[in-house]
């Protein structure tokens, strides 16, 4: 990245919209691109130019008989970055194909996001190069594709304040009931059968000694049976 410079100093220069976020920095783009997008490869280095940076497109720079190679080898070796502008026929030609294959190596090798990939067509990138972020022009209107163009040309920075994403939950998801206790009780009254004296005689009872002859029915402690219920 560069510091920027008077503007007006810069060729191409015209009054459009400057985007705050990188009117502090201006970068030299070496715009990759094959002669099936040249619409595209010129709209966005217009774009580039309003937002402040250098676009290098050989068509603008390059005489009549000039040394494209050359041309090629000094602009990208000087480059900020290399923006390849990616469909289908960009992929199978040559020169692009050199180009951005160079790019991919110094990014890979000492120069992270060396390479910026802006798709304009659908078409798959190979597997090597297919991870790295990238800004899909097609299939919209003109001021979609300019938002999406200057957001994904913006320099990402962390938010002042961030707000916490958790929720309050209750100590348990099982709602709060007040249980219905009551008691129940039994009472099962067993009489006694009376024995004869001979019965009594012959077995008598130890807590009934002496009233074997007893002829009134003696009744035992009823039991009493208590139920605890939870009503849930």
């Amino acid at each position: 990245m560069r510091p920027t410079g008077n503007s007006d100093a810069r060729p191409g220069n015209h009054d459009g919209p400057r985007s705050s976020e990188l009117a502090q920095t201006m970068a030299d783009i070496f715009i990759s691109y094959t002669a099936a997008d040249r619409d595209w490869a010129f709209w966005i280095a217009k774009e580039l130019d309003a937002l402040g940076h250098i676009p290098h497109v050989h068509e603008w720079e390059i005489e009549r008989g000039g040394d494209i190679y050359a041309w090629m080898e000094q602009r990208h070796d000087a480059a900020d970055h290399v923006l390849c502008v990616v469909s289908d026929g960009y992929l199978k030609a040559p020169y692009s194909t050199l180009e951005r294959n160079a790019a991919l190596w110094q990014a890979a090798s000492n120069r992270p996001g060396f390479v910026l990939f802006v798709a304009v067509q659908t078409c798959k990138l190979p597997t090597l190069s297919d991870h790295i972020r990238r800004c899909e022009l097609y299939g919209v209107p003109e001021d979609a594709a300019r938002i999406r163009f200057r957001e994904f040309m913006a320099k990402r920075e962390a938010p002042a304040a961030a707000a916490f994403p958790g929720k309050v939950f209750a100590v348990s998801n099982i709602p709060i009931r007040v249980p219905s206790i009551f008691s129940a009780a039994t009472t099962r009254w067993r009489p006694s059968i009376p024995r004869s004296p001979a019965t009594a005689a012959a077995s008598p009872s130890p807590r009934c000694t002496g009233c074997a002859a007893s002829a009134r029915p003696r009744w035992r402690r009823p039991i009493i049976t208590v139920a605890l219920l939870e009503n849930v």
